[in-house]
């Protein structure tokens, strides 16, 4: 788990307000009133039934006593509706604020450096920072905690004053040490709540897996056709049941909490009774008083209870805005606004890619998965990285791309290590195509695309989706380019087989018309023939570009300039096809092995608009 930086209560305080102050300062003044009203409203129902009594006791004509009522009863009403506005508006403007702040930590994980956000720590952290964005948690506590905690503190401050003065300074303090030992008992009750939290925050991620993925459109097939709901069933139940056994523990902390609290209420209570009326009787105070102190003490009471609560509450919150702020604050290893600029680049040029002395290994493992390696690509070179699963192909390509930083060693291009660059503009240099195809809900000329549909150049879409071969396909579409996808969102959506899937990928990639194309394996699914055919087709229509094909099958090198054989993550062998089938190595043999499956004569790309 990454260390969670800790910051004051205080400071989480002043960086909400802040943040307040920033996006809404009605709010800010809607919080401030609102301490006012909240103390008025308080006293004005303490002083009401001491006002009623006074005017039947002090023998007013009916007249008089309802006007000297009904103003008050008025002033009131008005007081009340102030609180209600004050309340409406706190509470969906501090919603407002954490919709922001939502806003932010989604803008971070899309946005953050890949390898930080792909990491199970990142990913863990990130769902305890979702906490704070929750209603009366996290952000909109604070908010809430300091209006309460102030009004509180205020009210305090007043009542007990009235209290020392006329009554005794004992009950006061008798007040303050029942409270302080309820206020111990629901701290260590929210302290055991928070300690769990990285537990339930883990269990729930598991547990929407599971929801998540048998909504899948895909994984439906495999779950009835193979009956994996079994396992989806008991792996819900037990995590259903540790989700329950945690939340059990935690009601019986807060359970003995409020017991005690309840048991010194009664006591409280009880004492108070005994010296009031011992007042009276001594004819100290009079009833009408009577009835003012003790909806004052109760409210002291309350406004004690407050404090201590919120106190906790607050010191609760700061610990999810501590968690937010964390996840907000990681560091991404690229450099943004400081890099290099890449903005003069032309697509039309090309790019030399050097890998030097380059070591990585995933963190928590003890292996390197790319050890030492040395390759330089040439400008507009095409070369081919094979081997078996495992030997570092893809990890080859996240290095390259920008995903993964290497442990050790440099990636460079164009002499310049990619770290140097500008993040953002350095993967305008990037075309990838990776193994898992993924579409958005959105059109089809959105998905080739990639950018918002008002900044679509509808005939650079229709071009590359031509150059990719699904001209004829789009013409049977109703809507053509503007066809929505993925039925799992969209009901109007059309359908694409696996080889379409594989051409609009195509029509992407061409738009995008990057200087620099990698293909992760995008056509595993494929068989290996198909698979040629496609990667010709890449190299026909890419020509001049520094082009990398990843592959474990050998279906995809013939046509290349070099291919490189990795195993466990060094380069076992490298050379031209010819100079590799001459050393009758590895390379040769895994070519032999798997030649009967694609080798054929004219092999050439087939295409839906011949």
């Amino acid at each position: 788990m990454r260390k969670i930086t800790t910051y004051t209560v205080k400071n989480n305080v002043l960086y909400i307000i802040k943040s307040i102050w920033t996006f809404d300062r009605i709010l800010f003044f809607a919080m401030c009133l609102r301490i006012p009203i909240l103390i008025m409203l308080s006293f004005g129902m303490s002083y009401l039934p001491k006002l009623v009594i006074e005017s039947l006791t002090s023998n007013l004509q009916v007249q008089d006593m309802v006007v000297k009522v009904g103003f008050f009863v008025l002033f009131m009403v008005l007081v009340n509706i102030i609180e209600k506005w004050t309340l409406g508006n706190v509470t969906w403007r501090a919603s407002n604020i954490r919709f922001k702040f939502a806003d932010k930590v989604f803008s971070k994980l899309m946005d953050g450096d890949y390898e930080i956000m792909e990491k199970e720590s990142t990913r863990v952290l990130l769902k305890k920072a979702e906490y704070a964005t929750y209603p009366r948690r996290g952000i909109d506590g604070i908010i809430n905690n300091t209006v309460q905690l102030t009004t509180d503190f205020i009210g305090f401050l007043v009542f007990s004053s009235m209290i020392i003065i006329i009554i005794n300074p004992i009950i006061v303090l008798l007040i303050i040490s029942m409270n302080f030992l309820t206020y111990y008992l629901i701290c260590r009750a929210r302290n055991y709540e928070y300690s769990k939290q990285n537990d339930i925050a883990k269990i729930d991620r598991k547990i929407r897996y599971l929801v998540n993925k048998s909504k899948e459109y895909e994984a439906g097939k495999d779950i009835r056709l193979y009956k994996i709901y079994e396992w989806f069933k008991v792996s819900m139940q037990n995590y259903i049941t540790s989700r329950i056994n945690i939340a059990k523990k935690i009601k019986a902390k807060w359970y003995l909490s409020n017991v005690v609290d309840g048991m010194l209420t009664l006591v409280r209570d009880g004492i108070v009774f005994i010296v009031l009326i011992r007042m009276v009787l001594n004819n100290e105070m009079e009833i009408a008083d009577f009835i003012l102190y003790i909806g004052l003490i109760k409210s002291l009471s309350s406004w004690i209870s407050g404090i201590l609560n919120n106190l906790s509450k607050l010191n609760k919150n700061s610990m999810d805005i501590c968690v937010l702020r964390t996840f907000l604050n990681l560091k991404d290893c690229l450099k943004r606004d400081d890099g290099i600029s890449t903005q003069d680049y032309n697509v039309t040029n090309t790019y030399e890619v050097e890998f030097r002395n380059v070591i990585f290994r995933y963190p928590g493992t003890k292996k390197d998965t790319i050890k030492n390696m040395n390759l330089k690509i040439n400008k507009g070179e095409k070369l081919a990285v094979v081997g078996i699963n495992g030997a570092g192909k893809s990890t080859l390509v996240k290095l390259l791309s920008g995903l993964y930083h290497t442990t050790s060693g440099e990636i460079l291009v164009n002499g310049i290590p990619i770290n140097d660059y500008n993040r953002d503009e350095y993967y305008l240099l990037i075309g990838a195509v990776f193994q898992e195809i993924k579409f958005m809900p959105i059109s089809l000329a959105g998905n080739v695309a990639m950018v918002s549909e008002e900044q679509i150049d509808r005939k650079k879409v229709m071009n590359c989706i031509i150059k990719a071969g699904l001209k004829k396909k789009i013409e049977l579409l109703p809507k053509g380019i503007d066809s929505m996808m993925l039925k799992e969102i969209n009901d109007n959506a059309e359908d694409f087989s696996g080889g379409e899937k594989q051409k609009i990928i195509l029509a992407r990639a061409l738009y995008k018309n990057a200087p620099i194309l990698i293909l992760d394996e995008p056509t595993a699914a494929m068989d290996p023939i198909a698979e040629s055919q496609l990667y010709e087709k890449y190299s026909e229509l890419t020509k001049g570009k520094t082009s990398i094909f990843i592959s474990h099958r050998l279906s995809s090198t013939k046509f290349c300039d070099r291919i490189v054989l990795l195993e466990d993550g060094q380069i076992k062998e490298i050379g031209t096809h010819e100079e590799l089938m001459e050393q009758k190595s590895k390379y040769a043999n895994m070519f032999e092995i798997q030649s009967h499956y694609y080798k054929h004569d004219n092999m050439e790309v087939k295409s839906d608009d011949k």
